[in-house]
């Protein structure tokens, strides 16, 4: 599968160009100014325990000043609307800072690194768009963004667009680490590496928490979970709505593939795609919960249009339609543990061999509550009697 678009971002005040417009001297004194401007700033913060709030003018040698001098819990106050354009990798925080944009855009513009990297602080980033990291290389693992060292991140209103990673295209929230993600989007990222993540890989140890986000066509092309892969930690996805479109994995869990404990309510899912199991969503770890949530046009060329679980799977308030397996199981796959469906219904999926609506290898499938299993091609369920 390739994946096509744009990846060019428009220029702004005080970016390097494309071309060569303007002297590189000049670029280099403007930068010393700025970064000297920031520089004032922080010498003229408080020094008491009162929050600096520095403002950052539009250009990477200021950015690079302020992420690198900031005192802790420090406020970067970014110049509205401007691109920031880099060469090299920013410095990687360590101290609790808040990076506040106002619609702009950090953008990788030539070279091959991750963009930004939290080790073990408590760092917020809100209202920019991050785009253009290409961490592909042999070594290489997140895209755009790096949370290590027990760090913890939070993202809002922030879209990561268009980068590439061995693991984690848009975030790698590694051991122990944790990861808000609220109000945002994740667009067309790849993780190129086995363990995959298109938009977030989750460590052991690591949560990672979402909420009103948007994920579409991210991909893990070699990997599992399109748009989020847990490697044993957990994840929740929580309301407000999110929503997972148009995510592809290369193995397993098109949208989501868990090795940990997985909560989701209030999500949909539609036209993901996994090779292997799982369509939308593979659940192979700790007991999984997915409440008052969609599936529909998700496919996979092996089992579980919808979902394929292999451990403890609470299924409350869910619809499964138009889900389509090349083998069994076009709404749900079951392989072990105990699935558990509570006022939800499957109909209208397919299934090429068996088990349309659901496919029972192994483990227990129980309904409650007025569950339906109605409509679906060849048969409705195979493995288990199924409520009508």
């Amino acid at each position: 599968m390739s994946w096509m678009g744009s990846h060019g971002v428009g220029l702004g005040a005080g970016s390097a160009p494309a071309g060569p417009r303007r002297k590189t001297a000049r670029w280099a004194a403007g930068g010393a100014a700025a970064a000297a401007t920031v520089v004032a700033g922080l010498m003229a913060a408080p020094s008491a325990l009162a929050v600096a709030t520095i403002p950052v003018p539009c250009s990477v040698a200021a950015l690079n000043t302020a992420i690198a001098v900031a005192p802790s819990n420090a406020i970067l106050v970014l110049t509205r609307g401007c691109v920031y354009r880099l060469t090299a990798a920013l410095p990687t925080i360590t101290r609790n800072l808040t990076i506040a944009g106002s619609n702009d855009t950090i953008t990788a513009f030539t070279g091959n690194y991750t963009i930004l990297t939290n080790n073990g602080a408590n760092v917020a980033l809100s209202q920019l768009r991050i785009t253009n990291a290409n961490n592909n290389l042999i070594g290489g693992v997140a895209g755009a963004i790096f949370n290590t060292g027990g760090g913890a991140l939070s993202l809002t209103s922030v879209t990561l667009a268009d980068n590439t990673g061995r693991s984690g295209g848009g975030v790698l929230n590694n051991t122990g680490s944790s990861l808000t993600v609220a109000s945002s989007t994740f667009a067309r990222n790849e993780a190129t590496g086995i363990l995959g993540g298109g938009a977030i890989a989750n460590g052991l140890n690591a949560s990672t928490t979402v909420s009103g986000t948007t994920f579409f066509n991210n991909a893990a092309a070699t990997g599992s979970g399109g748009a989020i892969v847990s490697l044993g930690g957990s994840v929740t996805v929580q309301s407000p709505a999110s929503s997972f479109t148009g995510n592809f994995a290369g193995i397993q869990g098109g949208a989501i593939a868990s090795l940990g404990s997985l909560n989701v309510t209030k999500a949909t899912f539609s036209d993901n795609t996994a090779n292997a199991n799982g369509g939308a969503v593979a659940n192979a770890g700790a007991a999984a919960t997915i409440a008052q949530s969609g599936f529909s046009g998700n496919r996979t060329n092996a089992n579980g249009g919808g979902v394929a679980t292999a451990t403890t799977l609470n299924l409350t308030s869910d619809t499964f339609t138009t889900n389509l397996a090349a083998v069994n199981g076009g709404g749900i796959y079951v392989t072990g543990g105990t699935t558990t469906l509570d006022t939800t219904k499957v109909f209208l999926n397919r299934a090429g061999t068996s088990g349309g609506g659901i496919f029972r290898l192994g483990g227990t499938v129980s309904f409650l509550n007025n569950s339906q299993v109605i409509l679906n091609s060849p048969n409705n369920c195979t493995g288990v009697i199924c409520p009508v």
